[in-house]
C-alpha cells in the first residue's frame, strides 16, 4: 500500500459510548488509538494522521473547516436543505473530531519537555481540485503522506516541501498548514477568515479530511495514547449546527481534561440524613456545608447546577 517497508507499530484502537441521554453522551463516540512501537527503531519525528469521510447526507454537497484553538475538525452541510435528511424532516448536522488527547512527548523539540502533542495540521480532499492523494503501493506514497502529515501539499521533495494556500480572507494567498480554519457560523463568506466555499476554494461537494498530531518520538516497547471524539451536532441550518458541535466540544475537554479517562458529567451527591418521624422521613442534607459548596458549584461548560431532585420510590417489604 505505501511502497516501503513496515515501520514496526501495533495500533490498539477501542471505541466506546456512555448510556444516557445527556447530549455529549448521546451524540459522541470516544475513539482510543494506542500506539506500540515493536522495531528495535528510535522514531524520532512521529505523525499520526486521523482521516475521516464524512459523507453528511448526500455526499455531494459538503463543506470543512477546523478549530484550532479547541484542536477539532469537522464537516457540514453546503446547502440549507439536504436531501437525505429532507427525508426526515431535519435540518442537516454537523459532524466534528476532537481531540481530547495527544501523546506527551518527554524530550522532543520546540515544545517543552511533557507538552501533550495536539492538532499539527489540517488538511482535505475536495472535489474540483487538481490536489489528490499520492500514489498507492509506490514509494512516493510514503513521501507524499509524510508532507501531508508535516502540513504541506502531497509532493515528493521532503526537504522542499510546497504548502497548502489559504483560500479566503486577509490571509489569501499565503501559505498555512491549517487550511479552512475560518467561522463558517458568523463569517460564511470568508470575509475574515478562510471559509470552504468561499472566495477561491472550492464550492460544496465531497470531502475527506485528515486532523494530523504531532510531532513526538516513540521509543522501542514504548506506547502512546490518542483521544478522539466523534460528535454530531444540529442546529436551525446547515450551518448553525456547528454551534452545538462546537459547545459539545467544550464540555467534553473540560471534563476529560479534569478526569483524563474518566469522563463524569454528574456533580457531586449531597450528603443526605434521612431522620424518620412517624410516618414522615426528614432528608437533610444542610449539615454537611464543605458538601453543599461542591455540589452547588458545579460547572460544566456552559452548564449549571439547577437545583435537587426528590424522587419517592414505593419498596415492598418482603
Amino acid at each position: 500500500l505505501s511502497g516501503s517497508p513496515p515501520i514496526g507499530i501495533e495500533l490498539q484502537t477501542t471505541l466506546w459510548m456512555y448510556k444516557g441521554d445527556f447530549t455529549p453522551f448521546s451524540q459522541t463516540v470516544f475513539i482510543r488509538h494506542r500506539l506500540i512501537n515493536k522495531s528495535a527503531y528510535l522514531l524520532d519525528s512521529m505523525f499520526v494522521s486521523i482521516p475521516g469521510d464524512p459523507d453528511v447526507g448526500n455526499f455531494a454537497d459538503d463543506l470543512v473547516g477546523c478549530d484550532t484553538l479547541r484542536n477539532m475538525w469537522f464537516a457540514y452541510n453546503g446547502n440549507v436543505i439536504d436531501k437525505e435528511y429532507a427525508k426526515f424532516g431535519l435540518t442537516p448536522p454537523a459532524l466534528g473530531y476532537s481531540l481530547l488527547a495527544g501523546p506527551v512527548d518527554s524530550s522532543a523539540v520546540p515544545l517543552p519537555s511533557g507538552t501533550p502533542r495536539l492538532m499539527h495540521s489540517f488538511f482535505a480532499f475536495r472535489t474540483g481540485e487538481t490536489i489528490a492523494d499520492p500514489p498507492m503501493g509506490d514509494l512516493d506514497f510514503t513521501y507524499g503522506w509524510y508532507n501531508l502529515m508535516r502540513g504541506y501539499l502531497p509532493t515528493i521533495d521532503l526537504s522542499d516541501p510546497l504548502s497548502w494556500i489559504t483560500g479566503s480572507g486577509p490571509d489569501e494567498g499565503k501559505p498555512t498548514r491549517f487550511p479552512l480554519s475560518g467561522d463558517p457560523v458568523n463569517d460564511p463568506g470568508g470575509v475574515y477568515g478562510d471559509v470552504d466555499g468561499a472566495g477561491n476554494n472550492v464550492g460544496p461537494g465531497s470531502r475527506r479530511f485528515t486532523g494530523t498530531v504531532g510531532p513526538f518520538r516513540l521509543a522501542p516497547d514504548q506506547s502512546k495514547d490518542i483521544v478522539v471524539a466523534v460528535s454530531g451536532g444540529i442546529g436551525s441550518n446547515n450551518r448553525t449546527a456547528i454551534i452545538e458541535l462546537k459547545e459539545i466540544n467544550d464540555i467534553l475537554r473540560t471534563v476529560y481534561d479534569k478526569n483524563p479517562g474518566q469522563m463524569t458529567f454528574t456533580p457531586p451527591s449531597p450528603a443526605v440524613k434521612a431522620t424518620p418521624i412517624g410516618n414522615t422521613l426528614v432528608l437533610n442534607w444542610g449539615w454537611n456545608q464543605q458538601r453543599i459548596r461542591e455540589t452547588e458549584a458545579f460547572r460544566l461548560g456552559a452548564l449549571r447546577f439547577e437545583g435537587y431532585n426528590c424522587v419517592p420510590v414505593a419498596l415492598t417489604a418482603g
